[in-house]
């Protein structure tokens, strides 16, 4: 055998090596919805206006759930597990805040916020179940947790009822429409879609 064709079967070989090898954190279901729910975020986000505060936001905390599963998965006991899938939750509640943020700001259609706020749904079920769990196991139970049960038929979670979080909510709409119309700076119009946005995805994580 020619040596260029040797190396390229040694490369080969090693590349299903690679290609087979798997963490742990892989074999979460929980994992694998956050990766979709990063690849959602950032196709949505794509169209979104380049400066919006909620549009950083959503990337960071859709990131922050896939990394914080990770993190947790790789701890030895139930309490450092627990505290660091609470993180994730709380990301979960502030990728579901931003949503309704960017309809807010009109740059987001409701339908396309509800896909979003399913798979968010689907998460935070798993996360609850995986937080609870007592044993080290890497894979965990479809029934373990089941089907998260809706608040009610408008709204996937208990922050959504708040009447803070709809005011906070119409505070954000009226300073989009404010920003828009250029009457105030620029540096002005970023400090209050900034300060808006952060009251709205305050009170869902504090509220989670």
């Amino acid at each position: 055998m020619p040596v260029s064709h040797r190396y390229a079967s040694i490369s080969d070989m090693h590349w299903r090596c690679v290609m087979a090898v798997k963490f742990d954190h892989e074999n979460l279901d929980a994992y694998q919805v956050a990766l979709q729910m990063v690849a959602w975020a950032d196709g949505q986000l794509r169209g979104a206006v380049p400066s919006l505060a909620a549009k950083d936001h959503l990337r960071r905390a859709a990131e922050s759930i896939v990394r914080n599963i990770v993190r947790a998965n790789s701890k030895r006991t139930s309490a450092d597990r627990a505290k660091i899938f609470d993180v994730s939750y709380g990301s979960s509640l502030e990728c579901a805040a931003c949503l309704d943020v960017l309809c807010a700001w009109e740059v987001m259609e409701k339908g396309d916020a509800v896909i979003g706020k399913a798979l968010l749904d689907r998460i935070v079920a798993m996360l609850i179940g995986l937080r609870a769990a007592k044993s080290l196991e890497v894979c965990e139970s479809r029934g373990q947790y089941g089907v998260n049960a809706k608040v009610n038929e408008r709204c996937f979670f208990a922050h959504e009822q708040l009447r803070v979080y709809q005011s906070a909510l119409r505070f954000v709409h009226w300073c989009a429409r404010l920003i828009r119309t250029k009457s105030i700076g620029l540096s002005r119009g970023r400090e209050l879609d900034q300060h808006s946005t952060g009251v709205v995805l305050n009170i869902a994580e504090g509220n989670g």
